[in-house]
């Protein structure tokens, strides 16, 4: 049954005759990158230059203890306020007035 349904399949036939009708699609301009954003080796070395003086700066701020540890500070944000914070707040009563109705502040349903 299956090789009687392929009996019109001609490996030969390619479609070139068959005209593309290709008035459906819009074809995608694909961007490409500028020559004038590349690294030239002058950037690269402006660069490096860069890295080098971050990299003194923050040595001269641990040897002076002014350095601050983002993983540190992350792990004691998350830990939450300390305790004695916590204790000292005391929650203060306040006194509210009735919720205004809605019906008062807006037109009678009819």
């Amino acid at each position: 049954m299956m090789l009687t349904c392929f009996h019109w399949q001609n490996p030969k036939d390619t479609f070139e005759d068959v005209p593309l009708d290709t008035r459906h699609h819009e074809f995608k301009v694909k961007p490409k990158f500028p020559k004038e954003w590349r690294l030239t080796p002058e950037r690269k070395q402006q660069l490096e230059e860069m890295r080098k003086q971050a990299l003194l700066t923050d040595e001269l701020k641990k040897r002076e203890g002014t350095l601050i540890d983002g993983v540190t500070r992350i792990q004691q944000a998350l830990a939450g306020p300390p305790k004695k914070v916590l204790e000292d707040k005391v929650a203060e009563l306040v006194a509210a007035g009735p919720r205004p109705s809605r019906s008062r502040t807006m037109g009678a349903r009819r």
